[in-house]
């Protein structure tokens, strides 16, 4: 999911397990926030967000990244373009 996440223009930092992200929003500003995996289990915490988006659209936004990168996973395409 953070390959995915990533090559989508998420900025990330950390490691693999945990860290921090930040979202660009054209014309809105900044979604800030922090993660950590454990095993199958994603944690994570919004720290700011543009007033114009409601936590109900980022995390819808976040449930298709990981939609998304099991696709990929599943079909093979890891890693790829």
């Amino acid at each position: 999911m953070l390959e995915e996440m990533a090559r989508r223009g998420v900025q990330l930092t950390g490691t693999a397990d945990s860290g921090t992200f930040q979202i660009s929003v054209p014309a809105l500003g900044t979604i800030r926030g922090n993660f950590q995996i454990s095993g199958k289990s994603l944690a994570i915490e919004i720290l700011s967000r543009p007033m114009l988006i409601g936590c109900g659209k980022i995390e819808s936004k976040i449930q298709d990244f990981i939609l998304d990168a099991k696709a990929i996973i599943r079909s093979g395409r890891r890693g790829t373009a």
